[in-house]
């Protein structure tokens, strides 16, 4: 049983005092129900506790267990690392000096390096959307420049900020971004706030494609002549918050930092976890994945029209609901070995474009593990349809860098992708060719494409394994996922099926239900039992 998190700083000591303890909780906390290999979803495996590592017995892969935490490739003691994320979970203000006196590191730049990667758990864009009543309001941080007026930031070292705080809590959202246009204020809202919420704003104009996302906006204009003393601001959250990031940082930090973004996001990490440190603490060591990955770059301007991004995306529980009726639907209609020659259309010829790995290339030489996935990748595991367009998974952290590969290759920006859940992802053209880059969480999207590139299945590409390409398709939950779910599982080999079913229940265990009715339809089709 999960050990009850200590409040105070002496029952934190007394519950991790040596790096056995720690390496005890990481486990605990990545296998919860037990060893589950992220390659092929064993559950046994010959444990080097010297080393931190666990050796699949099945497929004999390493998996180390600070892979996909902060603490990956580290030399100081686990013990360290968990302390200084306690003090920084629990303290409202803990600056770098603070941090080293305490945990007794004499190099300020070993301690400069546990604050930096801590803080990169901390990313607002990462955090639960805003639900409810939010207001919006942009404001401008940064030191004092003579003769720099309003939100004329050019040349300066100030930064326009676009504020989001929700009503009736201490939830706040503060982003660096390059303007205030529409085309940048309503994209980012989509991703801060859930669909459906109110937002409230001020009488400005770039946040009138909000109507168009699925979002209620409420506008409330300043009286002509602006406000006088006294009257009650439009806004009044979104400025609150505005003041006491202000007022925060000067008391931690004593002067204004060359970079606000990190210190941006870590007011708003404090504002949604200060009554969880638990929590807190977890996210903080890479042990709790909760969206989008850190992005330290101002947010981009998109340059599509507000109605290309505004799509209304469905809530899980509707592609939920619209994926059981398929399946009711199909038990009630499958006829027994309607799919019977699915093994002779397996050996068909897969369609594979030349400038797939032209572009996949691209990003390679930057270093950056990609991974078939989509469509293409699900024609490497049942009969091919024919698709012309790429999508690569990679690590989220690799979406930025690998943007910038693609752009310097010729390929144009499109968009921002409307994914499901912690996924995110941007679109890319070049002549008649479409790529999306798909990037996948840290929890388990380094397993599945580190799996990925012993499994060259698409032109010689690194290709998602089966499990993962169905872990894929139920995060989209859409009917036409299911149905691909089913016809690349029917004609499965029961270890495949195991493995699938493995790698569901650590990932995806709400699903795993669902999955096992997919895979009756599928060996349904298939004329199996």
């Amino acid at each position: 049983m999960r050990r009850a998190f200590p409040v105070t700083l002496s029952g934190f000591q007394a519950t991790f005092p040596d790096d056995a303890a720690c390496r005890a909780y990481l486990v605990e906390s990545r296998w919860p129900a037990g060893f589950c290999c992220p390659s092929c979803g064993g559950e046994e495996a010959w444990e080097r506790p010297t080393r931190g590592l666990f050796i699949c017995r099945r497929c004999r892969t390493e998996t180390s267990i600070t892979a996909g935490t902060a603490l990956h490739h580290t030399h100081l003691p686990l013990v360290t690392w968990f302390w200084a994320a306690y003090l920084l979970a629990t303290t409202p203000g803990l600056n770098a000096l603070s941090l080293g006196r305490q945990l007794g590191l004499s190099s300020r730049k070993t301690t400069s390096t546990v604050m930096r990667r801590l803080r990169q758990s901390m990313s607002a864009l990462a955090l639960p959307p805003l639900a409810g009543t939010v207001e919006a309001d942009e404001t401008v941080v940064g030191g004092c420049t003579p003769g720099a007026r309003g939100f004329n930031v050019a040349g300066t070292n100030r930064h326009i900020v676009l504020v989001a705080v929700e009503r009736g809590s201490s939830r706040t959202r503060l982003v660096v971004i390059p303007d205030r246009k529409g085309a940048t204020l309503v994209p980012l809202l989509t991703r801060l706030v859930a669909l459906g919420a109110n937002i409230v704003t001020d009488g400005y104009d770039g946040y009138g494609g909000l109507r168009r996302t699925g979002y209620v906006w409420t506008r409330i204009p300043h009286p002509p002549g602006g406000l006088k003393r006294g009257q009650g601001r439009a806004t009044p959250a979104a400025d609150g918050a505005t003041s006491r990031f202000t007022r925060w940082l000067l008391a931690t930090y004593r002067k204004p930092p060359a970079d606000y973004r990190p210190y941006l996001d870590e007011f708003c990490f404090r504002s949604e976890f200060r009554d969880d440190p638990e929590t807190a603490f977890e996210t903080l060591l890479g042990l709790v994945v909760r969206g989008p990955a850190p992005d330290q770059k101002p947010v981009a301007a998109t340059p599509l029209s507000v109605e290309r991004v505004a799509t209304v995306i469905p809530t899980r529980q509707q592609r939920v609901a619209a994926r059981r009726a398929m399946l009711d639907f199909a038990a009630r209609r499958q006829r027994p070995g309607s799919g019977s020659m699915l093994h002779e259309l397996m050996r068909g010829k897969r369609p594979m474009m030349e400038w797939w790995g032209t572009a996949a290339r691209l990003l390679q030489e930057k270093g950056i593990p990609i991974a078939v996935t989509g469509a293409v990748a699900a024609n490497a595991y049942m009969p091919p349809r024919q698709t012309g367009d790429l999508d690569l998974a990679l690590p989220i952290v690799d979406l930025a860098k690998a943007g910038q590969a693609l752009a310097a290759g010729g390929w144009n920006f499109l968009g921002n992708l409307g994914l499901y859940e912690d996924l995110a992802g941007t679109a890319w053209k070049r002549g008649d060719d479409e790529l999306d880059l798909i990037g996948l969480p840290g929890a388990w999207g380094r397993p599945a494409v580190s799996a990925a590139q012993r499994n060259r299945l698409v032109g010689g590409l690194p290709t998602l394994t089966l499990p993962f390409v169905v872990v894929m398709k139920l995060i989209s939950a859409r009917p036409q996922d299911s149905a691909d779910i089913s016809r690349m599982l029917g004609p499965a080999s029961d270890e495949a099926l195991n493995a699938v079913r493995a790698i569901v229940r650590r990932w995806r265990p709400a699903d795993a239900e669902d999955l096992e009715q997919m895979i009756a339809a599928g060996k349904l089709e298939v004329g199996r039992r």
